[in-house]
């Protein structure tokens, strides 16, 4: 193959269509420049968001949530047949594609989730907490441990326990976290839910009257 002498391959760059030729490719190289920098970019801002995320939530003392101190035979809500009262809510997104509820929705959305826990919630005035948008359902229960100090080892031997797993409802899929409160002692510590289905398995709502 013979090769093109230097003055050729000047002139041609000094030609209209050899600067062309070098306007093309100087574009191309900057198109792939800024590109590398957006993503590099992108690329931080989410790990400081997550950072920033992580270190929004507040910590929660179970001690001092409101727990109803009525009648425990009249408990409407049970976790594995133990009558409990919902001292603390925790609602956030977990996809893209789900936007944060607000606090006034957190009912009506519980009862979708498990039928009667919205009304159950609302009625013993649990205080309701929306966290920023999750990246995993196990991430966010581990969370939801270091944020919300359970007495004891993480509630064994306590009347505290905590519930956190994912829920769809229609085309939103959420993360939920309660800490609940039984009227004694028991072995309950933290009880993740792993399906849609086993939220119905794990807690119960009786009905009035």
């Amino acid at each position: 193959m013979r090769e093109l002498p230097i003055q050729q391959i000047q002139d041609f760059l000094r030609s209209p269509q050899g600067r062309l030729v070098l306007m093309v490719l100087g574009g191309l190289l900057a198109l792939l420049v800024v590109r590398e920098v957006v993503r590099t970019g992108l690329r931080l801002f989410r790990r400081t968001r997550r950072a920033l995320d992580e270190d929004s939530a507040a910590d929660f003392d179970v001690a001092a949530l409101a727990v109803p101190d009525r009648d425990w035979k009249g408990a409407r809500l049970t976790v594995y047949h133990v009558p409990v009262r919902v001292g603390l809510v925790v609602v956030a997104p977990l996809s893209r594609d789900t936007e944060s509820p607000d606090e006034a929705d957190v009912p009506a959305l519980l009862d979708k989730i498990v039928p009667g826990l919205g009304q159950v919630a609302d009625a013993e005035d649990a205080l309701r907490v929306i966290w920023p948008r999750q990246y995993s359902a196990s991430g966010f229960a581990h969370r939801l441990a270091r944020h919300v100090k359970l007495p004891g080892q993480m509630g064994r031997d306590t009347p505290w326990c905590l519930v956190a797993g994912r829920a769809s409802v229609r085309n939103e899929v959420f993360v939920v976290g309660l800490a609940l409160a039984a009227a004694t002692s028991n072995n309950l510590t933290l009880i993740t839910i792993e399906s849609d289905h086993q939220w119905l398995d794990v807690l119960r709502v009786r009905p009035t009257g």
